[in-house]
């Protein structure tokens, strides 16, 4: 949750062009026990815009999370976005 305002700075970087785009990603990933993510994937959108799904993967990528007590931790999870305007 921390994380999510640095996704909305992808999303509404991409609104500039696509002003009614709206929709979500399904992401999975695993964390190592350092609290580093890898093995990031797409696993589902329907938003079709490659700079977006570009600039959330690097988003995510460079995310830290608390350190485990094992060796990883697979997450899966889905991100919502809506244009916070209506034109």
């Amino acid at each position: 949750r921390k994380n999510k305002n640095k996704l909305k700075s992808c999303y509404n970087l991409s609104l500039t062009s696509l002003t009614s785009m709206g929709g979500d990603f399904e992401w999975s990933w695993k964390i190592n026990h350092k609290g580093q993510v890898f093995g990031l994937t797409l696993l589902q959108s329907n938003i079709q815009n490659p700079q977006l799904i570009s600039c959330i993967k690097r988003k995510i990528e460079s995310w830290k999370f608390p350190r485990i007590n094992q060796k990883s931790l697979s997450i899966k999870h889905r991100f919502k976005f809506e244009p916070t305007h209506k034109g």
